[in-house]
């Protein structure tokens, strides 16, 4: 049996060890969430621009630097990033959570270019590789209302109701 790694963190099944370079990648990426809540951009795409000097690979930093593109209303540039993370096929619990994430993200991208069939395709995937996505079937939902397929939107609203009833958005 080997040892782990010098600075790295006991695994969880399924997940391989976190090494120091993830560690490190996860504490830049901390302030993130309260940047982006904020609707301070560019201080949110800083962040996960320095998690990628450290981790060049980093799903995580990928798929935050999409989101934060996303909430400065580019849309082509976020889909190049959320691209990054749903070419890694590893099926450790943090890459599909990442996949999962960047597919969601993706539709929202391509749903605000007016491209709603590959919105909904794309919450699809994030709903395959993640079931209780909430904010896929959101976007799922808003897709199909997009194409006045209503039934359809009404059954994906409320999946993710069913997974987040403080999900204000799905009721509206």
């Amino acid at each position: 049996v080997l040892a782990p790694q010098a600075g790295a963190q006991a695994a969880k099944p399924n997940e391989p060890e976190k090494t120091p370079q993830q560690i490190q990648v996860e504490k830049i990426l901390e302030p993130v969430k309260e940047q982006l809540q904020k609707r301070d951009w560019d201080a949110a795409v800083k962040l996960a621009d320095e998690a990628l000097k450290v981790d060049p690979a980093s799903g995580d930093a990928f798929v935050v630097k999409g989101m934060v593109l996303n909430g400065k209303g580019e849309y082509d540039a976020p889909i190049v990033e959320f691209d990054k993370v749903t070419a890694n096929t590893g099926r450790d619990s943090r890459s599909v959570a990442n996949r999962a994430d960047a597919f969601a993200e993706k539709s929202h991208s391509l749903f605000q270019k007016g491209e709603f069939l590959k919105a909904i395709d794309s919450a699809y995937f994030a709903i395959l590789e993640k079931g209780d996505h909430a904010v896929a079937w959101n976007n799922r939902g808003k897709g199909y209302i997009a194409r006045h397929q209503l039934d359809k939107a009404i059954n994906a609203f409320n999946r993710a109701i069913q997974l987040d009833e403080k999900n204000a958005e799905a009721y509206s």
